[in-house]
């Protein structure tokens, strides 16, 4: 996230990609309306900004407030929106009655936390905030049928080295080239649903992030193509020959998705 200049105002286009991050650790970020959602670590980040009006003379606790509040306002509908749209792709109907729904968003909305503010000689303020998107995601999972199975307890992981055109969702169906489902949503464990996906999702990654997340030890499965649905064609007979630790690893969502 930039802290220099002023927070800007002019839309992204939803949903489209960048890439931040060293030579080294890429993780996978989407720009949603001026917002960055992190695939990697699931949270988003965004600035609040506040312009003092120097006769007034406000105190810069007054202002920071105001450019906190500013943010928050300008972020909440757009994390509203990422999340509906992520339980869409878990092919579960978005119903506004669910008590849940609206808890998930409570607990996206309560995790919102300041990391900086950057005073200028103008006499603007520009905040920078977080929120953690784990706990919205970890009910769409729920909704999905995630949660049922218990956990591997293995520190092996797999690794889905992905084609161009994948756009990364919390969610994902593994599929042969027939378009047998080999793999879905309602096969994930609780431990997938604590962590709010059923895998995390890197412009490449080093060593140590994909240790992380997999452990020391994994395989890894190329994907050869995406349908319509979240479903990621895969080798069925390689899938078949998988071990049964990493069949757990899958379960448990120790998986991570890297784009070629």
């Amino acid at each position: 996230m930039k802290h220099h200049g002023l927070f800007n105002a002019a839309v992204c286009a939803f949903l489209a990609f960048t890439v931040t991050g060293n030579a080294n650790a890429k993780p996978w970020i989407v720009q949603a309306d001026g917002i960055e959602i992190n695939w990697s670590n699931l949270t988003a980040r965004f600035d609040g900004v506040a312009a003092s009006d120097v006769a007034k003379q406000d105190g810069l606790k007054d202002l920071e407030r105001t450019a906190w509040r500013n943010g928050y306002e300008r972020a909440v509908p757009v994390l509203d929106r990422v999340l509906r749209d992520q339980h869409a792709k878990t092919g579960t109907p978005v119903n506004e009655s669910d008590g849940g729904l609206a808890k998930a968003r409570s607990e996206v909305v309560k995790s919102v936390q300041s990391l900086n503010a950057t005073f200028f000689a103008s006499g603007a303020v520009e905040v920078s905030m977080e929120a953690k998107l784990r706990d919205g995601f970890a009910h769409a999972l729920r909704k999905a049928g995630a949660g049922h199975a218990g956990t591997g307890g293995t520190s092996g992981g797999l690794v889905l080295r992905l084609p161009k055109g994948v756009d990364p969702a919390i969610a994902f169906w593994l599929v042969d080239s027939s378009g047998k489902v080999l793999f879905e949503p309602r096969k994930g464990s609780a431990a997938a649903v604590a962590q709010g996906a059923m895998g995390r999702w890197f412009r490449n990654a080093d060593k140590s992030e994909l240790s992380a997340i997999i452990g020391n030890s994994h395989e890894t499965l190329n994907v050869d193509g995406v349908r319509e649905g979240n479903r990621l064609v895969i080798d069925g007979d390689r899938f078949n020959a998988l071990r049964d630790e990493t069949l757990k690893a899958l379960a448990d969502g120790r998986v991570a998705l890297i784009s070629q």
